[in-house]
């Protein structure tokens, strides 16, 4: 995302730029999590507003419930689907 971003704006002697699985759009990107959010147990939502917002991201419980949005929307492989 951050190399499409600088390209866009200082793409002066750019010849080439491969990217490759990023949002097009960061707007809609965090539109959607925030949709995806909502479908989680209220729990699992619970942990990841609390801990955003306490900028705690190294906490068990933080790791847990980011394991479980992971899981979910992004990537369904082992062993990534595992919580931990």
């Amino acid at each position: 995302m951050l190399a499409g971003s600088y390209a866009s704006l200082r793409s002066h002697g750019l010849k080439k730029l491969a990217i490759s699985g990023s949002p097009a759009s960061m707007p809609l990107y965090r539109e959607t999590c925030q949709h995806r959010l909502a479908e989680l147990p209220p729990e699992t939502q619970r942990a990841l507003k609390e801990c955003d917002e306490k900028g705690d991201h190294e906490s068990p419980e933080y790791k847990q419930a980011s394991t479980i949005f992971m899981r979910e929307f992004v990537c369904r492989l082992d062993p990534v689907s595992k919580p931990g």
